[in-house]
Parts: C-alpha cells; structure tokens; sequence
C-alpha cells in the first residue's frame, strides 16, 4: 500500500474522519461542524490517504505552545490498516516537526506499548488526571 501524509484539512472529507472515529469505537454519532473545529483548532493535524483510493485511513491531531510541550490528543487509525505502518508513519509526522518540545500522549489502558514502541515511554512518576466535559 502507498501511503501519502495531507495536512490541510480542507482537502479532507469530515465524513471520512467522522467513520474512523466510529470504527475504532470512540463514539456513534459525531455533528461534522464540530469534528472540523476540532481539527481547525489543533496546533497540528495529519491524515493518512492510501494513494490507490484515495481513502483516508487515518489521522492523528496535536496541540503544542510549539516551545516547551506537545500533546497527542489522538492517534486512529482504519482497523484494516493497523499494524502496518500507519500509526508509526503519523507519530514520525508528528516526531520531525516537534522534535522541539517534549511530546506527551495519554492512551487507553493496554494501548502504551504502541507509543512506546515509537519512543514515547511511559514515565513513572507522571499520572493523568482529567474531568468530564459538561453537557
């Protein structure tokens, strides 16, 4: 499979994101308005496009201050193209341009090894707190 890297998301179809999210479980109902938003108001974003179908296969979005830290908020991946490069090829996007500032991701329970494998590593004395946005 050949793989190109797009970081503009006006030459993304919502829709196409809106269905990853959806298979890899992060929810079943998504406004488009707001999913655009999302992307529009990361520091980064990068999307996977398989060549030959011109279907987006992944994407992962970044928020940084673009000095001291960088955040993944989230890395997904189409469950066909797992374990092929695709994950890695989206951290490595986000590796050469924030190889500047220190990179934090937080991760399902069971998912780290994926991040680590990519040279983000667990820190044992880092806990994740967070809250539930209100309705």
């Amino acid at each position: 499979m050949q793989i190109r890297t797009e970081t503009n998301i006006e030459k993304i179809k919502i829709e196409e994101i809106i269905s990853l999210y959806i298979e890899n479980g992060w929810g079943d109902s998504y406004d488009p308005e707001l999913v655009e938003n999302y992307f529009k108001n990361s520091t980064y974003s990068v999307f996977a496009i398989d060549q030959e179908s011109s279907n987006l296969i992944g994407f992962a979005r970044v928020l940084s201050d673009n000095y001291h830290t960088t955040w993944i908020a989230e890395v997904v991946v189409s469950l066909a193209c797992q374990r092929m490069g695709v994950g890695t090829m989206l951290i490595s996007e986000i590796k050469t341009n924030f190889n500047h500032t220190s990179i934090y991701a937080e991760t399902f329970s069971g998912k780290e090894s994926f991040f680590v494998r990519n040279g983000i590593k667990d820190r044992k004395n880092m806990v994740v707190v967070s809250r539930r946005k209100h309705p």
